[in-house]
């Protein structure tokens, strides 16, 4: 008589679905965040390029102005900033990250909520997730670099305390807000892996002998 131990994996699909429908909630969520995101960008996008364009040149602006050429320095410089600000690749690009997601989004929610295939369902919201940060990161670069620019043009005397700052802050919410996320989808991977279970068994070795 020998021992053998076989290792069986079991799958809980009435658990499985509870928590895959629970991670199709969060990408659902960050969806519509994503989709609130794409408007802003473009509707801010489009403002800013028309406010541009029909924004006075500074000699029509100061063509009354009893300091004209103090004028026409002054307002120059403020639509130079306000062309730079147009130009940021955070309204095109930024957007399309956003339409993407939420356009990725909608296959990988319903995915989820089925819970028919849950490999796909996490190897999938992996990947999603993974777009968010990036998206997320480089949003908050092109605003940083923005800034930079503009502060060390206007207060070079206080800008670099200030940038540091302001660096470290918005990216340690990204991060921190990303690792939150990453963390949650972890919880839910671990929670509809397949479980393993040991099973001892009994086999009889039975020997024949030559005469």
């Amino acid at each position: 008589m020998e021992n053998t131990i076989k290792v069986i994996s079991k799958k809980n699909n009435e658990l499985n679905s509870f928590w895959l429908k629970g991670g199709s909630i969060l990408i659902a969520i960050l969806s519509i965040a994503s989709l609130i995101g794409l408007i802003f960008l473009l509707s801010a996008g489009l403002y800013l390029e028309n406010l541009y364009q029909n924004t006075d040149s500074a000699e029509e602006t100061c063509k009354d102005d009893m300091n004209q050429e103090i004028c026409e320095e002054e307002v120059n410089l403020i639509l130079q900033d306000l062309q730079e600000f147009v130009e940021l690749k955070l309204w095109d690009i930024g957007a399309a990250l956003s339409g993407l997601l939420f356009i990725t989004s909608i296959p990988l929610i319903m995915t989820l909520w089925s819970a028919e295939n849950p490999d796909l369902a996490i190897k999938s919201s992996w990947v999603w997730l993974c777009l968010h940060a990036t998206s997320q990161l480089f949003i908050i670069n092109e605003y940083n670099n923005w800034s930079k620019q503009f502060l060390d043009e206007k207060f070079a005397n206080v800008q670099s305390l200030f940038q540091i700052f302001e660096t470290i802050f918005s990216f340690a919410g990204i991060i921190c807000c990303e690792f939150f996320l990453f963390s949650i989808l972890a919880v839910i991977t671990f929670q509809v892996r397949p479980k393993s279970e040991l099973k001892l068994q009994h086999e009889k070795i039975i020997e024949n002998g030559e005469d």
